[in-house]
């Protein structure tokens, strides 16, 4: 029965059923514990500590991640304080459920409440009539409080009505109209949570949010409960709401189904404690009545929509009265409640699990997993579109349905939507997509693709073989991808040409066409894009989306194959649907003017008005004081600035450190990174984490959940989350957010290198003796430099236990990376596990750097061959080099090899596959030096033939032949621009007494340094000219050189055997490697090639 629900739901997937169980369900599974926070300090401590822990021991093998989320967790004081922090806790809770992740909430209750909330909205009528009834009574009378005020504050006079005011603005955007208490730090400029009174210096009592907080309270209630003693008002319940009982309110809305409420009675006469008893009511009476019967009305309520068996009750009175706190150490009742706790949630969360989750995703993509999952991502970002309001554009819409369904009368050409950055193309793409599917249904295969979403579908080559994969798939074919991308279009050709022979509709949708630009200006983009442009067949409708506008720009990018009538334009939004857009109510009801707030965010609007834009400045608005100045200088006056402004009041309102070290991360994967990763790394980082809270009294030193959370809803939609590997990843919305942050917040090389340095750092303080330590004994503690104890908190690279089981998750030659790498470099598998193989190769030269600056022992580092001689990756016996090899590259992505030898020739190789590409023919001497460019878009050599060829990788032939050297070309390197291309010849140049050998750019091309025959190593500034070192140690020719990408050391090979790793700075030599058979005449970092011949 499960194998054919598997196959239901594998062919549900190749036919591209949008939602529904097509997808599998992300591996994730949150718990949120809601309490007060003074009330439950060791529960928290225990289930953080002991519960969670071993929940992620146990179904972290079943490719399950369990994410604790504590609501107090990293605050200064109760969340009851913070109204718009609850609200955030809320909003995540919803967004969870809807992205199908489990959600668990374990509710605790005792015999406090905590403090009371303030209304986040009160409508403009209500507000009126307290805040007269504030002004009257502010006058000078005194009033007597009728109401039970759990606050610090008990005033006999309270605060003039202008703390009202200053608090509660008048918010036009909010439909009904009303007044919204403003966030915390938007009136007291507070970066974080912690110490609140202190923020600014001040002693000014306005600055201490927790006055202000019991004096608002104390307005609000009391004028709200006179007012509606007289009949002006109908309602007082929501100013004498508790900030837990609004939690657990929502929450029982939200997901009932999963609560499990912890209930505990310590004034009960019972002495011994009970274990999943049905809640009753506490029979006893608390020192405050009025609290106690709140507690068992909620108790009750609670007890009424939660199932008995996710009831845990625990009634005693401890034997010893204490004259503080309840303590496990000096308490023995105590600590045998805790211990029975933690046993009971872990039992009763264990079994939840086991029933609910019964599709646990596979770490290995293998053959049809991997196109399951390529395909799931693309089919999860669809389906996210449809929640966007598309109404703007549903004209075009219909367009696309319309001609895909009269497409089927006669043969056509691809039909392409473009449009403005950020109109809306990708909404439109998707919500098409998911008609036709929707009115078809299994008459319709829908095929659907987004440039760059995955690593698969970021090349024109990876996008058309998944294309061609899952069209095989459908049909019942199996499917092998043509190495060369020109046989790849010949096979997509002839798949169209079977294709006609089936009756269902086949819909190809690719978004971002203008992302496959070629990768060369040499070579034609409508050779690379062609198979875009091919004819189609009756049953096949092909839409893509451009960014690109004019009929130049649209040629330039799929060439003139493509008739002008199949180019839809996506437009921006017209003066009608910008007012709509402002104020959703405006059409529908005539009489509803637009306030003067709307009117300045409208004109705003009008100066780039792509529906992108208008929900940056409209997210914008809201996050400002409604009293603000709206114009383009404060919400920016386009989509870039837009963005940056945005950024501004980030870092404004939680600090600069504190928002670049979030984004930081952000920008460190391209391929993005999970919630609790994110989360990880961040509590890893010391300068983030000290700075949000005080490590000295803290609970957990974790990065607060809540504070992330804040800062999560005031991103809005610049990020965003994917379904990728099988897990949901934070990325950026769109390639402009990408542009803007990346300029921002990764502005070069040693950025990253900082990122993988606190990754490292923290990891290396869980070995011992150079070996990592596995905790047997769970008492076993290890301590890290801040005093925190690792052992005890699930960080991804801090913890040793939690750090091994993710390391045994890996994909993908990790045997071959562990041998073959350095030998302290471990954390960088478990970065493997949410990338790929190709970025954790890139970041290989990252570590070698890191190496080198730890001063860690590299005896038998350096690698001699990428994989195993017995798997002959980079060499077969049918293809291998016939004399030589006197050169080697390897590109930035990892997946392609480029040698040269001897033998006049250069090969091209593919590591994923391990096999051979093809022959580059043309030099007619030996091949001295090859190098390739990023993202593989051409190759260069040099020979002894004086010339420099730069070779198309994709069709194999010279694009361009230089000749202007005198000597054989010994050197080649390519800069970072793809642009520029530095050679050297064997003349003596440079100070150098004999040829130059060899050349190389530092990362940020200030520096060069050139090898010669006279055994000596130079360093000179690029612009200056000036030699700043002469490095002296080798005894024969130096053959190679390469400086690190943190241009702190550079690494030299030579005739004598031998690689030298020099400190730049002192130029001294750090470490001598040993270990090659003959001389050195290549090194890539991390890589030497041997004159074997292989």
């Amino acid at each position: 029965m499960k194998e054919e629900k598997g196959r239901h739901l594998d062919a549900s997937i190749w036919r591209g059923e949008v939602g529904g169980e097509a997808r599998a369900t992300p591996g994730v599974v949150k718990i949120y514990v809601l309490s007060t926070k003074t009330d439950f300090v060791w529960e928290r401590r225990r289930l953080w500590e002991e519960t969670l822990p071993e929940l992620q021991l146990t179904f972290l093998s079943q490719g399950i991640e369990i994410h604790m989320v504590d609501c107090q967790q990293g605050l200064a004081e109760d969340i009851a304080y913070d109204t718009h922090m609850m609200d955030s806790l809320i909003g995540d809770l919803k967004t969870s459920r809807r992205n199908r992740a489990k959600t668990y909430v374990i509710i605790l209750l005792g015999d406090k409440l905590g403090y009371y909330s303030l209304p986040v909205f009160i409508e403009a009528g209500e507000f009126l009539t307290i805040r007269s009834e504030a002004s009257e009574s502010g006058k000078g009378k005194l009033i007597l409080l009728s109401v039970h005020v759990t606050s610090r504050y008990r005033p006999r006079k309270l605060m003039h009505v202008k703390l009202l005011d200053a608090w509660y603005k008048q918010d036009e955007l909010h439909l009904p109209p009303g007044f919204s208490l403003q966030p915390v730090y938007s009136i007291l400029k507070n970066d974080t949570h912690k110490r609140l009174d202190n923020a600014s210096g001040e002693e000014d009592e306005q600055r201490d949010w927790i006055s202000v907080h019991e004096k608002l309270l104390a307005i609000l209630q009391t004028s709200a409960n006179t007012c509606y003693q007289e009949g002006r008002i109908r309602n007082k319940d929501k100013y004498f709401t508790y900030g837990i009982e609004s939690l657990t309110e929502d929450v029982m809305k939200l997901c009932p189904d999963t609560c499990l409420l912890i209930y505990r009675d310590f004034n009960s006469k019972t002495k011994r404690t009970s274990r999943r008893n049905i809640l009753k009511r506490a029979k006893t009476k608390s020192e405050e009545q009025q609290i106690q019967e709140k507690i068992n009305e909620l108790a009750e309520a609670l007890s009424a929509k939660i199932d008995n068996d996710r009831i845990l009750k625990y009634a005693f009175k401890p034997k010893e009265v204490a004259t503080g706190p309840l303590d496990p150490f000096t308490n023995a009742d105590y600590a045998d409640y805790l211990d029975i706790l933690h046993t009971d949630v872990l039992h009763c969360l264990s079994s939840q699990l086991r029933q609910t989750v019964t599709n646990p995703y596979q770490v290995v993509p293998e053959g049809d997993e991997r196109l399951r999952d390529e395909i799931g991502s693309h089919l999860y970002r669809c389906e996210r579109c449809l929640n966007l309001d598309p109404v703007f554009a549903e004209a075009v819409v219909q367009r696309v349905v319309d001609y895909a369904v009269q497409s089927r009368r006669k043969s056509h050409k691809t039909l392409l939507l473009y449009g403005a950055q950020g109109s809306g193309k990708t909404v439109v793409l998707s919500r098409a997509c998911c008609r036709l599917k929707d009115e078809l249904r299994d008459e319709c295969v829908l095929v659907v693709r987004y440039v760059g979403l995955t690593p698969d579908s970021a090349t024109s080559h990876g996008l058309l073989a998944g294309i061609c994969s899952q069209m095989d798939r459908v049909l019942g074919r199996n499917f092998v991808s043509p190495v060369d991308h020109p046989d790849l279009v010949i096979y997509y050709r002839e798949l169209l040409v079977k294709l006609e022979r089936d009756t269902r509709l086949w819909i190809v949708a690719v978004d971002d066409l203008d992302l496959l630009l070629s990768w060369s200006e040499q070579v034609s983009q409508s050779d690379d894009l062609s198979w875009i442009s091919a004819e189609l067949p009756v049953n096949v409708v092909f839409v893509g989306t451009l960014t690109a506008v004019s009929k130049r720009e649209r040629q330039a990018t799929l060439g003139k194959g493509i008739p002008s009538e199949n180019y839809i334009r996506v437009p921006n939004l017209d003066d009608r649907q910008l007012e709509r857009f402002v104020n959703p109510e405006y059409e529908k009801a005539k009489k509803v003017s637009l306030s003067s707030r709307q009117i300045n965010l409208l004109n705003v609007m009008r100066t780039s008005s792509s529906p992108m834009f208008c929900v940056l400045l409209l997210e914008n608005t809201k996050q400002r004081s409604p009293d603000a100045t709206l114009c383009a200088d404060v919400l920016g006056g386009d989509p870039g600035s837009a963005v940056v402004s945005r950024l501004e009041m980030l870092e404004e309102r939680y600090g600069v450190q504190t928002v670049s070290g979030v984004l930081r991360y952000l920008c460190a994967t391209p391929t993005g990174i999970t919630e609790l990763e994110l989360l990880d790394v961040l509590s890893c980082d010391n300068d983030v984490v000290t700075r949000l809270i005080d490590v000295t009294n803290a609970d957990q030193i974790r990065f607060p959940y809540v504070v992330w959370l804040r800062m999560k809803s005031e991103l809005g939609c610049l990020i965003e989350e994917r379904y990728l590997d099988q897990k949901l990843v934070l990325c950026f919305s769109h390639r402009l957010v990408q542009k803007v942050l990346m300029e921002k917040y990764r502005l070069s090389v040693p950025d990253m290198v900082k990122v993988h340095s606190e990754l490292a750092d923290l990891y290396m303080e869980t070995w011992i003796a150079g070996r990592p330590l596995v905790v047997s004994d769970s008492n076993v503690q290890i301590m890290d430099n801040l005093g925190r104890f690792i052992g005890q908190q699930p960080l991804v690279f801090g913890d040793t236990k939690y750090n091994i089981r993710k390391i045994k998750q890996l994909w993908c030659k990790t045997n071959e990376l562990k041998e073959e790498c350095f030998c302290r470099f471990e954390y960088l598998l478990a970065y493997l596990h949410r990338t790929s193989l190709a970025s954790l190769l890139y970041a290989l030269d990252i570590a070698n750097s890191l190496v080198l600056d730890n001063d860690i022992q590299i005896d038998r580092v350096m690698v001699w061959t990428f994989y195993k001689r017995t798997t002959n990756s980079v060499a077969d016996t049918n293809n291998s080099h016939t004399k030589p090899i006197t050169c080697y590259c390897m590109s930035i992505e990892g997946k392609m090899a480029i040698t040269g030898s001897d033998d006049c020739l250069v090969k091209l190789w593919n590591l994923d596959i391990s096999d051979f590409i093809g022959n580059l023919e043309g030099h007619t001497s030996p091949v001295t030096s090859v190098a390739v460019a990023a993202q593989e878009a051409f190759a260069v050599s040099g020979a002894e033939d004086r010339t420099v060829k730069v070779w198309s990788i994709m069709i194999s032939c010279v694009i361009t032949d230089y000749k202007e050297h005198n000597s054989p070309v010994v050197s080649i390197y390519v800069l970072g621009d793809n642009r520029r291309v530095l050679t050297a010849d064997r003349e003596q140049v440079i100070s150098h007494t004999d040829h130059i050998s060899c050349v190389t750019f530092s990362s940020d091309s200030q520096f060069i340094a050139t090898g010669s025959a006279d055994t000596s190593l130079k360093v000179w500034e690029a612009n200056s000219g000036k030699l700043t070192q002469v490095l002296v140690e080798h005894e024969a020719l130096v053959s190679c050189a390469a400086i690190t990408t943190d241009n702190c050391h550079v690494i030299s090979g030579s005739h004598d055997k031998c690689l030298l790793v020099w400190n730049l700075s002192t130029g001294e030599v750090q470490h001598r490697l040993t270990g090659h058979r003959n001389h050195v005449p290549a090194m890539v970092q991390l890589l030497s090639g041997i004159s074997d011949e292989v």
